[in-house]
């Protein structure tokens, strides 16, 4: 796994998914995630960048000066416990693809480049304040390169391209995050299952299957099961079931 810190990680999945967005311009009615088509798949992909937007100038507004989460896992803890309707994290997802316009790719690649000069911009002491409480900008950003990471995996596989290299190297930094979200029962099914020694949670294991990720047991052993990024998190946590259209329906909270 490649070292890096919360801010590489978020300029490098950013920059991963910007190299996918060109091929989707003759995809974003093809089916994307669970009832989601590509569309809103991009849609809900970018408030990865628009929360950083919202949660700063909310911070600066408030006379909120010291942190309350100190860091990602303690933000997807706290978010777990406050999970939206997955119904209407879908309408959600729908309504942010609408407001993407004629041209989702390149208001999408509008988005990214705006946040990513922000953030570039910004102390890493800088407050956001999020729905789960406030936090350093340096400490929130590596969730959202979590969700970059993980739906910039979702847009490669749903519109058949290869995932850039840059996003197969987060890979390693989001199931880290995973592992630190589990609990200790779910750590333990994450080790023996990416090294063989068990089989993944049914639930967990049908869900692999449904995006295609069986041809990389090979890495892990014959009789193991690869792990997504979001799996432990979405699965695990959240209880995110598959559907007949996608590869997963979508699931989230606070993210």
């Amino acid at each position: 796994m490649q070292k890096m810190t919360g801010r590489e990680w978020f300029d490098s999945s950013a920059s991963a998914l910007t190299a996918l967005l060109p091929a989707t311009r003759n995809q974003l009615d093809a089916p994307g995630l669970g009832e989601w088509d590509v569309r809103s798949l991009l849609g809900h992909t970018c408030r990865a960048f628009t929360t950083v937007e919202r949660y700063l100038s909310a911070g600066a507004e408030s006379p909120t000066r010291q942190p309350d989460v100190d860091s990602p896992a303690d933000y997807y803890r706290g978010a777990s416990a406050m999970l939206a309707d997955a119904h209407q994290v879908e309408l959600r997802g729908k309504d942010a693809g609408r407001e993407l316009g004629d041209d989702p790719a390149a208001a999408a690649e509008a988005i990214a480049q705006r946040v990513c000069d922000l953030v570039a911009r910004t102390p890493a002491h800088a407050i956001v304040l999020t729905p789960v409480g406030a936090m350093r900008l340096d400490d929130y950003l590596p969730s959202r390169a979590f969700e970059l990471t993980v739906h910039g995996l979702d847009l490669a596989l749903a519109t058949g391209q290869p995932i850039p290299e840059r996003l197969q190297q987060n890979i390693g930094n989001a199931i880290t995050l995973c592992s630190q979200i589990a609990t200790a029962k779910q750590a333990v099914q994450l080790l023996r299952g990416i090294t063989g020694r068990d089989r993944l949670p049914p639930r967990l294991h049908r869900h692999l299957k449904q995006r295609g990720l069986g041809e990389c047991e090979h890495f892990f052993g014959r009789a193991a099961e690869p792990v997504a990024p979001q799996s432990l998190w979405r699965l695990g946590a959240c209880g995110a079931q598959g559907d007949r259209r996608g590869p997963a329906s979508p699931r989230g909270g606070a993210a």
